[in-house]
């Protein structure tokens, strides 16, 4: 067999991460005509003639539109992503056996540590930054956790983390390792890949430079738990836990007199949760590629 090259895994391992971003595109497009015709119908019920500017505020600016953007976004995504992966690496993964209850305690505990440090780094940063920075950064954290609307809530802890695992420890990782790429620097790669989506899809805001930094740390780790248990399950359930602790701390934060509370809460619960993450994770033990290096 023909040993792949490194030098090219390491090229060819932009194109999933493009695919996953056609992917929004395509879906935001659709959503957008979809919505657009439903508003047409309800201004002429109503016998509303808009103008071309406020038809275009109106639509773009319903919660109704938003979420059904985000939710056929990741709906395509995970259509696409997952028809890819398992057509290319089903015999490279070895699936559900890898949800044994050690690692699905490992997740919880690791999504809700990092989301910990997540904050800790967060608020390091905010107390650098200036004010442009964490203004973009809001915005987006209002919009991403809207815990007002169920759909914002299932797109954030549910659709998302499956459609991005996929493509990064799914596809991405496999194709780098398929290319004889070194496991830590395909990691790394992979997870560079995912924290540039994130800023990719921001239109490269100030706030989503933020969230693509913290984002690619974040995919390091999913990365080597990836490659470690050579499957997509755990970290699927991982970056759920992750996400769902932030959803978590956005509703506490919102209903608390005092939402520094939270802030501070968090610190002891995070190194306690980081504590027992390892304790865990030093239990796992490597799973082999069920069927060897049978690269497609």
């Amino acid at each position: 067999m023909e040993r792949k090259s490194p030098v090219a895994g390491v090229f060819l391992s932009i194109l999933p991460m493009f695919v996953a971003f056609g992917c929004q595109l395509v879906a935001s497009l659709f959503a957008t005509i979809g919505f657009s015709v439903y508003k047409t119908f309800q201004y002429a019920a109503q016998g509303i003639v808009p103008d071309a500017f406020g038809f275009f505020q109106a639509v773009t600016e319903d919660p109704g539109f938003m979420a059904l953007n985000m939710v056929t976004a990741e709906l395509v995504m995970i259509l696409c992503g997952a028809l890819w992966y398992y057509l290319a690496y089903r015999k490279q993964d070895n699936g559900f056996k890898t949800l044994k209850p050690v690692y699905l305690l490992f997740a919880v505990f690791a999504g809700i540590a990092i989301q910990a440090l997540c904050s800790l780094f967060l608020t390091f940063a905010f107390s650098l930054l200036p004010e442009a920075f964490i203004e973009s950064y809001e915005e987006l954290t209002d919009m991403l956790f809207d815990t007002s609307s169920i759909w914002y809530v299932i797109c954030v802890v549910v659709l998302a983390p499956i459609a991005e695992e996929h493509f990064f420890r799914g596809i991405t990782l496999k194709l780098l390792k398929n290319h004889n790429v070194n496991i830590v620097a395909a990691v790394i790669i992979q997870g560079f890949w995912f924290g540039f989506l994130h800023w990719l899809g921001g239109l490269f805001s100030l706030g989503t430079l933020i969230q693509a930094v913290y984002a690619f740390a974040m995919g390091v780790v999913f990365g080597f738990v990836a490659a470690k248990l050579n499957s997509v399950w755990p970290t699927v359930i991982l970056h759920m836990a992750v996400n769902g602790a932030g959803e978590l701390l956005s509703v506490l934060s919102g209903t608390l007199e005092k939402p520094e509370i939270v802030s501070y809460g968090m610190i002891p619960v995070g190194i306690l949760c980081l504590a027992i993450s390892i304790l865990l994770y030093l239990k796992v033990k490597p799973m082999e590629e069920p069927y060897g290096q049978n690269a497609i």
